[in-house]
């Protein structure tokens, strides 16, 4: 692997083994998330660009994602056709993975009608974006852009500004709204974005299960909202640790080193590329790689830099 820096910041990574460049400049949560968690994690997902030939864990994220089409959806055009329409030709390719019958085209369908049924009206205005509801930017972090989009920003009737963030799940307990380093960056970096102070997150959340027999599937589903606020020390302290892990990560670009941390081969299920790593030889990982792997580029928003606030 050889490596060189890109102008105004970011590296540039020949892929040795297959001869292709692949350009880093930009970071977002999910990113920095993986190298705070294994470096070498970092690599095989980001540098590499290497995902599971199977999508069976993927799907399980791409419901949440179809959840989250449509309520963009809704707050868009408050139509409940396009609404459904948003989620089903989002989650139609993944429809029938899922041997549980937990994340189904139907579940699906009837957490949009519940939640229509649960909050016809809002106590609060949701202000629109460039593209939609959604908000989305870009954060200057030295060597790198640290890049997010949310779900929306709203204005309550107090007139102060949250930002809104659809959860999903098929279990509780899964959310920590603080400390929540994902949270206070976004409300950190939307601040820096618009200009206005952001008080802080209203949680949207959604769990789902397959339920028990004969249980009506209605009561499968809850809904709940949050609140959660930050201070100005914790929007600081977001600030000096985003760029600190920035810094990490240009530091391992350099030095073309991304170290493992085995105390993560267990974590969440296991990791997926622990085959890779049990390999004591590099002819036999990237014959593992080509087996079990394929290319797939993780893709921060992609508008980001259009609205780059340093």
């Amino acid at each position: 692997m050889v490596v060189s820096t890109v102008e105004g910041g970011g590296f540039y990574f020949n892929l040795s083994t297959r001869n292709e460049m692949e350009k880093l400049d930009t970071l977002d949560n999910s990113m920095m998330a993986d190298f705070r968690k294994c470096p070498r994690y970092f690599q095989y997902r980001h540098i590499e660009t290497l995902v599971p030939q199977s999508d069976y864990v993927k799907f399980k994220a791409e419901f949440g994602s179809a959840i989250h089409e449509a309520l963009a959806s809704w707050y868009t055009d408050h139509d409940p056709v396009k609404m459904d329409k948003a989620f089903i030709d989002y989650w139609a390719p993944f429809e029938g993975q899922d041997d549980q019958g937990i994340r189904t085209l139907a579940k699906g369908l009837l957490v949009l009608e519940k939640y229509r049924d649960w909050y016809p009206t809002e106590p609060f205005e949701i202000l629109d974006g460039p593209d939609g509801v959604e908000i989305g930017g870009a954060v200057d972090l030295g060597s790198f852009l640290f890049t997010f989009k949310c779900d929306g920003l709203i204005k309550d009737n107090d007139g102060s500004y949250w930002i809104l963030e659809h959860k999903t799940s098929a279990h509780k307990g899964f959310l920590i709204p603080n400390p929540n380093v994902q949270l206070t960056g976004y409300i950190q970096a939307v601040s820096i974005l618009k200009g206005v102070p952001i008080k802080g997150a209203l949680l949207n959340i959604i769990y789902f299960r397959k339920g028990r027999k004969g249980e009506p599937q209605p009561d499968t589903i809850e809904l709940k909202r949050e609140q959660t606020t930050r201070t100005d020390m914790d929007l600081a302290e977001w600030y000096e640790d985003a760029k600190a892990w920035a810094k990490a990560v240009g530091q391992a670009c350099e030095q073309e080193y991304f170290p493992k941390c085995t105390e993560s081969c267990t974590a969440y299920g296991g990791c997926q590329y622990i085959e890779i790593c049990k390999c004591g030889d590099l002819d036999v990982q990237e014959t593992v790689k080509k087996a079990l792997f394929k290319k797939e580029k993780w893709e921060p928003y992609p508008g980001a830099k259009a609205e780059l606030h340093a």
